[in-house]
């Protein structure tokens, strides 16, 4: 038995752990983050940071459809400079939308306005440090990102300490030593050749690769807004305590989301490679979605579980509302398995086209059930909204799938040939 073949094959697995690891890092310092503000502030005022929090994640998919993604998809290739415009192009992202939040914060004031405007700051630091994960993730180099992410959880923590020392545990200053400490942990990436950021790389980057960017970045808008604007509407119609329940309920289910969020762009690259050579989509559909299918459950099943003094210790006044909207996010965690793979595969075979139509039914069902619930009962129709929109997107996304291979083949859309697929 030869070892070399065996290694081989082992690579992906290698590469899917230091990812895992990578994203449950990361994950744990958005975690802390989260519990350190809702155990050290009142419920209005998480409520309000829990506002700004979902602003960063509303972008942060726009960052990677016109940075990191095009970036995954031509990894193949090599090309000189991607990693520099992919970088750049979030970076820049990151300061207009950090500048447009917080001229929302000037105009609306309040507790609402003093956690935008600290958002307003952090937004470019957290999207750059996302970029840099994601170079390493295309160089199939996921040790470096689990690096990078324990080094922004180490300074974070040692942050927040100095907070406690000092007695300034506010919203906007953890906020800053959250967003600071990321920053900060990209040092150990300077000799990648990855932080060129000037206008001009960005510029170039998109032109090289506006064929992608055309088709992911709208949407990956769709998928910002349908996800992260339903904090924003709950807290109009019912008030920031309830923004607060629904962020509180979400966040015990963290560990999934680690799962998920770490995995899904090992996994991409993987399918880009199976999928040039012929291998099937079901395959990759099945494992994925039984995966999250049985960990959801586990998550679920703990959550469950906690005492009431370590929800307390955790959630603050916040989890005195959680109950409320706990039963449905477990059902969407342990259902969510098929519309997380239907974009993946897409994308992975290059129909980007076919994602798009794919994000803007899902879109209108991942939004309007949610805002329909809030409407009728506050967070706890929003919860329930999500579980209901939950289902109908995984079997939308099943059905997409087989028409796209229907129409398509089992392959991915590339002529192998200059830098642009044969997109659909």
């Amino acid at each position: 038995m030869r070892l070399g073949p065996i290694l081989k094959r082992a690579e992906p697995l290698k590469r899917g752990f230091w990812g895992l690891v990578s994203q449950g890092v990361n994950t744990l310092g958005n975690l802390l983050a989260t519990f350190f503000v809702a155990s050290n502030c009142s419920s209005v005022i998480f409520g309000a940071w829990a506002v700004g929090y979902a602003c960063v994640l509303a972008v942060l998919p726009i960052s990677r459809s016109v940075g990191s993604t095009p970036m995954l998809l031509t990894s193949h290739r090599k090309q000189i400079g991607t990693e520099s415009g992919a970088v750049a192009s979030s970076f820049w992202l990151g300061l207009t939308a950090g500048l447009g939040l917080g001229i929302v914060g000037l105009i609306v004031g309040g507790n609402l306005a003093t956690a935008l405007l600290a958002f307003s700051v952090a937004m470019p630091l957290f999207l750059f440090q996302d970029a840099i994960r994601y170079v390493f993730i295309s160089r199939k180099q996921t040790s470096r990102t689990a690096l990078i992410d324990a080094t922004w959880l180490v300074m974070q923590i040692a942050g927040f300490g100095v907070l406690l020392l000092t007695g300034t545990v506010t919203a906007p200053a953890i906020t800053l030593v959250w967003a600071g400490s990321a920053l900060l942990s990209c040092v150990c990436a300077l000799r990648s050749g990855a932080l060129c950021v000037g206008p001009l790389t960005a510029y170039r980057y998109f032109e090289k690769n506006k064929w992608a960017v055309a088709r992911l970045t709208p949407e990956a808008i769709l998928q910002g807004v349908s996800t992260n604007g339903i904090p924003v509407i709950l807290a109009a119609v019912a008030g920031l305590s309830s923004t607060a329940a629904l962020r509180a309920g979400q966040t015990l289910f963290g560990p999934l989301n680690i799962l998920v969020a770490g995995v899904s762009p090992v996994i991409t690259v993987e399918a880009v490679s199976i999928l040039r050579s012929g291998g099937s989509q079901w395959r990759i559909v099945s494992l994925w979605s039984v995966t999250i299918a049985v960990f959801g459950g586990v998550v679920s099943t703990i959550a469950f579980l906690i005492p009431e003094v370590w929800g307390h210790a955790l959630l603050g006044n916040s989890w005195d509302l959680v109950p409320i909207v706990l039963l449905p996010l477990a059902i969407q965690a342990i259902i969510r398995g098929p519309f997380v793979c239907g974009p993946l595969i897409l994308r992975a075979r290059h129909l980007l086209n076919e994602a798009l139509v794919l994000r803007v039914i899902n879109s209108v069902v991942q939004f309007g059930a949610p805002v329909i619930g809030i409407f009728l009962a506050g967070a706890r129709g929003a919860a329930w909204g999500i579980a209901i929109s939950a289902a109908i997107r995984g079997v939308l996304a099943i059905v997409w799938l087989r028409q796209t291979e229907d129409r398509f083949g089992h392959k991915m859309a590339d002529n192998g040939e200059g830098d642009e697929p044969n997109l659909n």
